[in-house]
Parts: structure tokens; C-alpha cells; sequence
């Protein structure tokens, strides 16, 4: 009996301390932290690993919050990009779908779009997945990266510093350059040699199915890596139909 209610003390406390650290914000603005000062009413996506917490914005770059300090700084390698998703892998690395800048020479826009990776899970290392031209190998149908999904699958890899890298799903949708759209889609990686990225051609309907470009929005799978585990991807237009793949 004594057990009993000394455990139902500790769910009420547990209950009521629970609900305090709901009901408690901490505000970071421009006042409180002035490097945000650029980023006001920028900030699109959020994630966190085991040393910070990130955050894209619309333009204005990558942010982080290093937990330890408490403190907030600028990567250096993303300063002016629309940041759409970031997703943690199991090793801590970070991965972020991005449209890129925003261009108007030439009708052009995504420019610098893609896939970045932080296999270290700090702002100290970057690698850059893109369209061909763009970067070599990266295999990339758009510059236009709206999501981003990483499963439990390994696959190895010769990288003395991360030999084992996740499948990482891309959903991309239409870019523009010189006038000229260039169609999205759903790209798979990271595959040991170019390209590392490719785009999954079974799940796209082609003409004379409809007229238009795919527009992949979002993907999405089970967390936890399983023989048959599914993965998921919304299209806003897939030559002509909106569909859940």
C-alpha cells in the first residue's frame, strides 16, 4: 500500500512538472540574441542532435544553437538560402533540403539548390549534393529540395571518417533557369559512386499520362529500418494529377 501511494505522489509530481515545461517558452529575438537580428520572420524548420539545435529560414541561412553555451550562431556555409527541411541521421550528421537563392538574371531561381550534409554534425565539415553542372556526381533531377526523409538502411561507404551513411530521400520540385522549368522528383541516395543521388523513374508517371512537371512536396517513411518498410511522398502535380505515392 505504501508503495502504491508513494508511486502515485511520484506521477502527480511528474504530471504537474510535465506541465510546467509546457506551458514555459524561451523567446529568441533579435533583443535577446542580436545575431538573429537578419532572420526576423525567417524561420521555416527546425531539428536537433546531440550538440545543437538547428534552424533553416526563408533566405536568410542556417542557424544553430549551441546548447552548451547557449548561445546562437550563423553557419558560414549557408547564409542566403531558402532552408525547406533538416533531419538528423544516427551518427548525428545533419541533412537539409534547400531551394537555394533567389535569382531574376536570366529567369533563373534555386540557384546553389540542393542537398547539404554535416557528416560531423557541426558547421565545421559540409558536403553539397546538386543537379548535373552543378556539382560532379551529385545526380539531383532539381535544385528545388523541398523535403528530406533518413531511414535506418546503411549502405558502406569508403570515408575513413563516416564509412556508413543512411538512405536519404529527396523530394524535389520544379526549378527555373534561363527561363526554362526543369521537372522535380523523388531521388534516392547515397549510392558509392556517381550518381549519388537518383531519382526513382517506377514512381513517376510520364506523357502521355497528362501534360506538366512533377512537383514532389514531402517524403516520409517508418523510423525504424524493417524488411518491406515503406516510404511515403506527396505531389502537388504529377503530369496533371496530384497524387500520394
Amino acid at each position: 500500500m505504501k508503495q502504491f501511494i508513494l508511486s502515485g505522489v511520484f506521477c502527480i509530481i511528474a504530471s504537474v512538472a510535465c506541465r510546467a515545461q509546457i506551458n514555459s517558452f524561451q523567446h529568441f529575438t533579435a533583443a535577446t540574441s542580436p545575431v538573429l537580428a537578419n532572420s526576423a520572420n525567417a524561420f521555416k524548420t527546425v531539428e536537433i542532435n546531440r550538440w545543437f539545435i538547428w534552424a533553416g529560414t526563408q533566405y536568410k541561412g542556417l542557424y544553430l544553437y549551441d546548447t552548451m553555451r547557449k548561445i546562437w550562431h550563423q553557419a558560414p556555409q549557408l547564409t542566403n538560402v531558402f532552408i525547406n527541411d533538416i533531419k538528423v541521421d544516427r551518427a548525428n550528421g545533419i541533412w537539409i533540403a534547400q531551394s537555394g537563392i533567389f535569382g531574376t538574371v536570366g529567369g533563373g531561381s534555386s540557384i546553389a539548390g540542393g542537398v547539404n550534409y554535416f557528416p560531423l554534425g557541426r558547421d565545421t565539415a559540409m558536403e553539397f549534393y546538386s543537379v548535373p553542372g552543378t556539382t560532379t556526381g551529385g545526380g539531383l533531377s532539381s535544385r528545388n529540395v523541398r523535403s528530406i526523409f533518413v531511414d535506418k538502411t546503411y549502405q558502406l561507404r569508403g570515408n575513413a571518417d563516416n564509412p556508413y551513411l543512411p538512405r536519404v530521400w529527396a523530394a524535389q520540385s520544379t526549378f527555373f533557369t534561363s527561363f526554362n522549368s526543369a521537372a522535380g522528383g523523388l531521388g534516392v541516395g547515397l549510392y558509392p559512386e556517381a550518381n549519388f543521388f537518383r531519382k526513382r523513374i517506377n514512381s513517376i508517371d510520364a506523357p502521355p499520362f497528362g501534360s506538366g512537371r512533377p512537383l514532389f512536396d514531402a517524403v516520409a517513411g517508418e523510423r525504424i529500418a524493417r524488411p518491406g518498410g515503406e516510404v511515403w511522398a506527396s505531389v502537388r502535380q504529377n503530369f496533371g494529377k496530384s497524387q500520394i505515392l
